[in-house]
């Protein structure tokens, strides 16, 4: 019989060996009192954690904290438990300015801050790279404002505090929620996590791997806003549309995402008071559009404070309706809720990990078998070794482009075809908290 160390043990060199086992927030490093767990990258560049057996007291509270390991969710869900939601803009500019999409995140937590619902922000800054985002506690919003693509474990450093909000992916707010039934979360949509080798990628594509990075950017100018990368000592950089470009196709190929993210079945991060993505599906290409925010109000204090913003005129919202959030975000909620089946069913033929995940919270809905394997072969079939891996580096970018959107493209009239939204619109109806 295994001895608790034995099963903390084998937790760990499950993910070893298999890191699509790990979101990679980091939690079980934060809430381990002897500081037995690192969280390092791996040879494909994810973070993982790193075990230390000398170390180890038995406590378990490292596996108690993975919300890797189970649904963490006990019914099905499309977005979540929600009281409203709101199209919404900061009516501040220059929030619409440096914001990834309205600035909306940021002019609320401002609010907040301001009128003393917390001090500080757990959150991510590139203050240590220009490449990846590292976790830090702050008071000035302004400095962290915009999307960060590539970031590590935010939960690394996770302390509960009562005076901090915390700004969080879907895994690592499921992450806070699971130690802190009260803490204050501001969700972000969520599709995928790259790792670095994204940035380096489209570097090598671009042939400016002889440079040193000084700044990378992925929402700044017109909505959606450009990805951008500025070198030392020279005055040539790389700048592309964030939304139909080659760095697009690259981002949404799988090629370069944490591999977890496969396994993970949230999107709209429901665990947060407050979640927040972008507006897609509607009609935002036109001229001097400074971008929206679309709001997820889910608890009575996320309710209270964007209501006071409101009153106060610090943000423009009105009511969205939803049907026209689950259109716009259809094939990231496939990807999550029905998509997700079909991997479920390959890791749990290697691994007993996951035996407690419970498939009744997933949607069975029309399923494209052969478009879902774009992403399993994309991602953990070339990461069978490290030197499979890293052909995926001399792909050229056009080709990369052309087959990733010819997937979308399929995929989009796939599901254009089925009843999915029917479904998922049924099930999300439900959702609203007094329904």
């Amino acid at each position: 019989m295994k001895t608790n160390n034995d099963s903390v043990k084998s937790f760990y060199e499950d993910i070893l060996a298999m890191p699509m086992l790990c979101q990679s927030c980091g939690m079980c490093k934060a809430v381990c009192p002897v500081e037995a767990i690192q969280i390092k990258k791996n040879a494909f560049g994810q973070y993982i954690p790193y075990f230390n057996e000398k170390k180890c007291i038995n406590c378990r509270k490292c596996i108690r904290s993975c919300i890797s390991k189970d649904a963490y969710y006990t019914e099905k869900s499309v977005i979540g438990p929600y009281r409203e939601i709101y199209i919404a803009h900061s009516n501040s500019l220059e929030e619409n300015k440096n914001g990834s999409s309205g600035g909306v995140v940021s002019a609320l937590l401002k609010y907040g801050q301001k009128k003393e619902w917390f001090e500080e922000v757990l959150t991510v800054s590139h203050m240590e790279s220009p490449v990846y985002a590292s976790p830090i506690y702050t008071k000035d919003i302004d400095a962290q404002s915009g999307s960060k693509y590539v970031s590590t474990p935010l939960c690394t450093i996770y302390e509960d505090k009562k005076e901090t909000a915390y700004t969080a992916l879907p895994c690592e707010a499921k992450a806070i929620r699971r130690q802190n039934k009260e803490a204050f979360i501001f969700g972000l949509f969520c599709s995928k996590l790259s790792l670095e080798d994204l940035v380096y990628y489209v570097i090598k594509q671009n042939k400016m791997e002889k440079y040193t990075i000084s700044d990378v950017t992925y929402r700044k100018g017109d909505w959606p806003g450009n990805f951008s990368v500025h070198f030392e000592d020279t005055d040539q950089f790389i700048k592309e549309k964030l939304n139909r470009s080659a760095f697009n196709a690259a981002y949404n190929s799988y090629n370069f995402s944490s591999s977890g993210c496969l396994l993970c079945n949230d999107y709209f991060a429901e665990a947060a008071d407050l979640s927040f993505g972008d507006p897609w599906g509607r009609k935002q290409y036109v001229e001097g559009y400074n971008g929206e925010t679309v709001v997820i109000v889910r608890s009575e204090k996320g309710k209270q404070l964007i209501q006071a913003a409101i009153l106060d005129g610090v943000i423009t919202a009105s009511k969205l309706d939803l049907e026209t959030v689950i259109k716009g975000h259809i094939k990231e909620i496939y990807n999550k809720k029905t998509a997700i089946i079909q991997r479920l069913d390959y890791i749990q033929k290697k691994t007993d990990h996951l035996n407690n995940f419970d498939k009744n919270t997933t949607i069975p809905a029309k399923s494209f078998k052969i478009l879902n394997r774009y992403a399993l072969h994309n991602n953990w079939q070339r990461r069978g070794s490290v030197q499979k891996y890293k052909k995926v580096f001399n792909i050229p970018i056009k080709w990369m482009a052309f087959v990733r959107f010819g997937h979308a493209f399929l995929l989009s009239k796939r599901l254009k075809q089925s009843h999915n939204l029917r479904e998922y619109l049924e099930i999300a109806k439900k959702e609203k908290i007094g329904s």
